[in-house]
């Protein structure tokens, strides 16, 4: 997972699909998972060595039958590793990989070796729908239900990676028990600010816990309150619109205390499409209106004739953004100017940690795609220069002809990239430069 940038957003019992329908920022509309920015990389040169389709987990199924019930027994795997449903999502962690496929089963492999592989559910009725690396605590949150509870209740249990690498997957230990999230409630990870933002419905309260210990921080109320973002040491409190304006607030994460409180004119009959914080400027998108860029600092309002494309990612840590289009990515900076333009033959709707992923320094991006031919291509871009680093092809290695990646991780320890495909295949990709 990536140490700057990373929101992973939980939702209680369904998707959520709030906003117009023609933009889309990355992680807005999430099934039980945001990511703003996922995944782990290193630079990669452009000479490097690809060793191409080391299937993971050899012998997985012998592995499972001998934990004696620490593991779900009888997951259907063959002897290549493959799981039985599509991967959803891949995370690096310590010695470990972690997959977790879209029937809500999550295994842990042991990198170093590839072959061994711990089941974390504990049993057929438990459904994990993510996976979050608390660096902190050296250990895995995950946020799973129960397939017989009608209200799809969401627990969270946190596991060392020493007690998964020991083969203890029940010595887990479960956190933030007075938390009832019941749909349409969540749990947002926080790695920016290392703290967790949870929703309540029942209750009506926004809480901020701490990612270290897990303890209450404060409580902020929800009765006016339409959304929240998280940036660096703030959150921005967006409360429900009236016909003219927009009230928001910005709240010091680490105290609760205010700290900008404006009320932001709007085009009466605009709908919103997003309002978004990037360190000390706020970004404004109405409907068939320019984008407008708020300067917290010196509450100046700035217009630009930048086109909305059909998705953003937004990069902190280097002050920068890429808007994705029908042909191309554009690299940008805060203010909207152009920085640089990455081509690729990435058609389909973004979906970060699914078919794209940035790295830890946030200097590269690596997006899959198919092309017209069915053949599926893996791109490796560097994001200020636009610069292809290195494009490998994909299609041969997964099990179905014309299977599409459908999760990636990469990690910056080893320089290894990590793809798990709709049949249930996860691929390993070393580069060496």
């Amino acid at each position: 997972m990536i140490t700057q940038g990373l929101l992973a957003r939980q939702g209680a019992g369904g998707c959520g699909n709030r906003g117009s329908e023609k933009f889309k920022r990355l992680g807005k509309e999430c099934l039980f998972r945001r990511f703003k920015i996922q995944g782990a990389a290193s630079h990669i040169s452009k000479d490097s060595k690809i060793r191409r389709g080391r299937s993971l987990g050899t012998g997985v199924g012998r592995e499972e039958r001998g934990l004696q019930g620490e593991a779900r027994n009888g997951v259907r795997r063959s002897a290549e590793g493959k799981q039985s449903s599509k991967i959803v999502e891949l995370v690096s962690a310590g010695k470990f990989l972690f997959s977790l496929s879209a029937d809500g089963t999550c295994i842990a492999y042991q990198r170093a070796c590839l072959q061994k592989g711990i089941v974390l559910n504990l049993s057929d009725m438990e459904i994990i729908r993510s996976v979050f690396h608390n660096k902190l605590e050296s250990s895995v949150i995950i946020v799973y239900t129960l397939n017989q509870d009608p209200n799809a209740r969401l627990y969270i249990s946190t596991i060392l990676l020493s007690n998964i690498e020991s083969g203890h997957v029940h010595r887990r230990r479960k956190v933030l028990r007075r938390e009832q999230l019941y749909w349409p409630s969540f749990i947002e990870f926080d790695n920016i600010n290392r703290k967790i933002l949870v929703f309540s419905a029942t209750e009506r309260l926004y809480k901020v816990w701490e990612l270290s210990g897990y303890r209450l921080h404060f409580v902020l109320q929800s009765d006016d309150i339409d959304e929240i973002k998280i940036s660096k040491g703030i959150l921005l409190v967006i409360n429900e619109r009236s016909k003219s304006h927009v009230k928001l607030r910005i709240v010091n994460i680490h105290t609760g205390s205010l700290l900008v409180c404006h009320k932001l004119l709007l085009h009466r009959h605009s709908k919103i499409e997003f309002i978004d914080i990037l360190n000390d400027k706020i970004i404004i998108k109405q409907d068939n209106q320019h984008m407008q860029i708020l300067d917290l600092g010196t509450k100046q309002m700035i217009k630009s004739s930048f086109v909305t494309p059909l998705s953003f990612l937004f990069l902190h840590q280097t002050k920068l953004f890429l808007a994705f289009r029908e042909d191309s990515i554009e690299t940008r900076d805060f203010n909207a100017n152009m920085v640089a333009r990455i081509k690729t033959g990435l058609k389909r709707e973004v979906e970060v940690g699914s078919n794209c992923v940035v790295n830890a320094n946030q200097t590269v991006l690596i997006t899959n795609y198919k092309d017209h031919h069915d053949d599926g291509w893996i791109d490796i871009s560097d994001i200020r220069s636009g610069k292809n680093i290195a494009k490998l092809q994909y299609g041969m290695y997964t099990h179905v002809r014309g299977a599409s990646i459908t999760a990636m991780c990469f990690s910056d320890s080893n320089h290894e990239l990590y793809t798990g495909s709709r049949d249930g295949t996860v691929l390993l990709w070393s580069a060496f430069g």
